[in-house]
Parts: C-alpha cells; structure tokens; sequence
C-alpha cells in the first residue's frame, strides 16, 4: 500500500472512531450523561437546547464520508491527482486534530471544562489550517468528492465555531468569574457577536455557506432554550438571537450566491483557457 492510501486509510479509520465515540458519549453510553446535560449543568444565556446537539450525528456522517471518499480517491492517483494531493496537503494534521476534539469532549463530560475550552480551541485551530492546506475555497466545482469534502470540513468548521462561544461562557458561569447576571448577560452577547462575526467572515471569504448555516443552526438552539424555558428572565436575549439568526442566513445565502459565480467563472476558463503567445 502506497503511503498516500496508508495516510488516506488511517485518516478514514481515525474519523469514524472517534465521531462514533463521540455519537456514543453523547447518548450517554460511557459516563452517564450527554453533552447537553454537561453543558446544561452551569446555565448561561447561550446555552442551547438538546436538540442542537443532534447535528453530531450529521457532521459525523460528512467527515465519515469524506474520509471513505478521500481512500477510494486515494487508491488510483493518476484519475484523481488533485484529490491525492489535498491528502498529501493534510498530512498527520486531521489525526491531531481528531485527538484534540475527542479529547475535549471526554474533558467536558468529566467537568473539566477549561481544559476542554483548550483541547476546542486546537480543534478549530487544526481545522483552519486542514481548509487553508487544502485550499477549500477553492473547491467550488461540481465534482462529487470537492462537494461533500466541502460540505464536511464546512459544517465541522462552524460548528467548532459555535461550540467556542457556548463552552467559553459556561466557563463564566461555572467558577462565577462574573458579579451579576447582567454582566454575565453583556459577556455573553459579546462572545456570540464574536464568534459570529468570525464565522460569517470565514464563510464569504472561503465560499462555504456551511459555516454560516451551522451557526444559524446553533443560534436556533439557543433562541428555542431562551423561549421555551429561559435559565434567565431579564435581560432578554431573545432580541440579540434575533439579529444573529437573520445575519447568518443572509450570509449563507450570499455566500452559496457567491459560490455560484466562482463556479460559472472557473467554468468558462476551463473552457476558453487563456492563450500561450
């Protein structure tokens, strides 16, 4: 076996152990409790409801995908050159960066949540550097394999994203670092205006209307706790969810409007390349 198909098979086998250990963590199979429970335990003016946890199942589902496509890409190199060289491109820093996520997750279920922030914050980390490695705005064409390593590695993106700003703040809340609940509620406005900014940021200036989509989603979860059974009353949060959500759903709309154009112009220059004088 080729080092690039032995790189592409750990890589592959590396993603579905851990998403599966994680799908599992979640449903409460090794330590008694789920994500949302943990998180729940110290209440913040951004925790999310239960069900926006569920979108572990369908980003472990992408990047299981992505993983299976990238080996089948991996083991005839001269039909997909450009795909091998994106693995090439990735190298050992999807295995790091699947430690670092898995890591956390078992950190935050034990309550050890400024270690978990920390083992998050090299996950994202890793996972910019994986988009930039290989490019991924780039990848804007029709083909099957560039579609869903985009859709995977975009939707793991924002989430990592969002999940910053809900396990940050329950930080706050946790070692009560703050003296009040309105300047716990002003520290959470700005770390979601942050980490929202941010992320509509990255998803024009990398056409990956994913991001932007999965922070509407998780601003969702939040704005559903907050009308269904607030943790806190006054002030309301509802109004700044509000504006987020609506920023986000402007931004993926533009960003997949952008795509489109990218697309149509790589197109015409594959068709009309330029001349060699």
């Amino acid at each position: 076996m080729s080092g690039t198909k032995s790189l592409a098979l750990l890589n592959f086998m590396m993603v579905t152990l851990n998403f599966t250990w994680i799908i599992l963590m979640d449903n409460s199979f090794f330590f008694g409790n789920s994500i949302n429970t943990a998180i729940s335990s110290y209440p913040t003016y951004l925790t999310p409801a239960p069900i926006t946890f569920k979108i572990w199942s369908f980003l472990s589902a992408n990047m299981i995908l992505v993983g299976i496509l990238m080996f089948i890409a991996s083991r005839n190199e001269a039909e997909n050159p450009r795909t091998v060289l994106k693995i090439k491109k990735i190298g050992n820093l999807l295995i790091l960066n699947q430690l670092f996520c898995g890591l956390s997750m078992v950190l935050k279920m034990n309550n050890h949540f400024i270690l978990s922030v920390i083992c998050s914050s090299a996950c994202l980390i890793t996972i910019l550097m994986i988009n930039k490695r290989i490019e991924i705005h780039k990848l804007v064409s029709n083909s099957f394999i560039r579609y869903f390593i985009r859709l995977g590695f975009g939707v793991y993106t924002g989430w990592m994203i969002i999940l910053m700003a809900f396990n940050s703040v329950t930080i706050l809340a946790k070692f009560e670092l703050v003296s009040s609940s309105s300047e716990l509620f002003w520290l959470n406005v700005a770390v979601l205006l942050a980490c929202t900014a941010y992320g509509i940021y990255y998803t024009i200036t990398h056409y990956l209307p994913a991001v932007s989509a999965v922070l509407a989603w998780g601003i969702f979860g939040i704005l559903i706790q907050n009308i269904k059974q607030p943790h806190f009353i006054d002030p309301d949060m509802k109004p700044y969810l509000y504006v987020m959500l609506f920023a986000c759903i402007l931004a993926t709309l533009y960003s997949f409007y952008l795509c489109n154009v990218r697309r149509k112009l790589q197109e015409g220059f594959n068709e009309f390349p330029p001349s060699i004088s």
